[in-house]
């Protein structure tokens, strides 16, 4: 499918968080990897897709906070729900900008 073209509308905007805390900075926590998938998987599951809906333009933030014994770390995708229209929407995929 090809965004340039007059055959998809946007639907809304979602997002989805994940949060993992760290004693000293170092003990605990996960992975960047795993908070980055775990926030898209959020999201996904936020989106409640139907039919030939996808989410384009992906993008994923980081965040922390540093306290006196702990660093809180969060990470949230966000990303757009788009519906394609017309006749040939059958070939609807997950686009995802890295």
């Amino acid at each position: 499918m090809v965004l340039s073209q007059n055959n998809y509308r946007v639907v809304k905007r979602v997002s989805g968080e994940v949060s993992c805390s760290k004693l000293f900075g170092i003990i605990g926590g996960l992975s960047n990897q795993y908070l980055r998938n775990s926030a898209i998987s959020k999201m996904y599951e936020n989106a409640e897709l139907t039919g030939s809906q996808t989410i384009v333009d992906i993008h994923v933030v980081k965040s922390k906070a540093i306290r006196l014994f702990t660093t809180s770390e969060v990470m949230i995708a966000t990303g757009t729900v788009i519906e394609f229209t017309g006749e040939n929407n059958s070939n609807v995929g997950i686009i995802i900008a890295q």
